[in-house]
């Protein structure tokens, strides 16, 4: 099953794909292309997690440390404006304003 999962996923990202690159100018300041407008980005991010072995020292008393984080998926948002000029502006030619949300998770084990 989940080998007929990633084979779907593959499938689907080549025919998104191949449709975006046929015949399309990638950054167009035409007149027949849209200038500017709002944009809405879905994010996927990861966490790494990390091992640390330490030794404390707090008011004469030593500790042992250890902890093994876990990292897990999360998710965001992003939406914002862009602008494209088609003569410069002050050596501008592309604007941009957003705004993210990014849920940004994980967890420590103690020892």
């Amino acid at each position: 099953m989940p080998k007929f999962i990633s084979l779907l996923l593959v499938v689907l990202m080549t025919q998104l794909l191949s449709a975006q690159i046929v015949g399309v100018d990638i950054f167009p300041l035409n007149k027949e292309k849209r200038k500017g407008g709002l944009f809405i980005e879905p994010q996927i991010n990861t966490t790494f997690g990390s091992k640390v072995n330490a030794t404390i020292d707090q008011n004469h008393s030593l500790y042992s440390l250890k902890e093994k984080g876990n990292g897990n998926l999360g998710a965001g948002l992003e939406v914002g404006w862009f602008q494209s000029f088609k003569k410069k502006k002050y050596f501008i030619h592309y604007l941009e304003f957003s705004a993210a949300y990014s849920y940004i998770h994980g967890n420590v084990k103690h020892e």
